[in-house]
């Protein structure tokens, strides 16, 4: 007896789109790691922790694809992502480590925190891409 199939969403598995998603939301913790860690191995060491859990997180779901569906998926990397994000900038909000960024670089700590409203955003946005598709 076959159980019914789930009708297709708005995601399927896919490769470049699953590692743009993994590298887009996680590229820039490994940057920021390597750029202040030389002045701050603490906060530039934090930063790496965020950048590795990312990653490895992303790779164990998609290793796990097979049995995994991939909207839920996607949501979970999206949400660890943004989670991983949120850590990596307080540490280097909190251990002032900002200062060793190159100075281009530097923008006001608000806006740090506010760039994080991307993570959430995609949320709904896929949220909304997905009941669409079903619908």
């Amino acid at each position: 007896m076959h159980e019914p199939k789930e009708p297709l969403g708005a995601f399927q598995w896919n490769k470049g789109g699953w590692f743009g998603a993994l590298l887009g939301g996680t590229c820039w913790l490994l940057i920021v790691a390597v750029l202040i860690a030389r002045e701050d191995p603490l906060a530039g060491g934090a930063v790496f922790l965020c950048y590795a859990v990312s990653i490895l997180y992303g790779l164990q779901l998609w290793m796990r694809r097979a049995e995994l569906r991939p909207y839920p998926s996607i949501q979970k990397l999206i949400a660890v992502e943004g989670l991983c994000a949120l850590g990596a900038v307080a540490a280097v909000h909190l251990r002032g480590a900002m200062q060793f960024l190159p100075e281009h670089s530097r923008v006001p700590i608000w806006m740090m925190y506010g760039a994080l409203l991307i993570f959430p955003a995609l949320l709904a946005k896929f949220h909304l891409q997905e009941r669409a598709a079903r619908a």
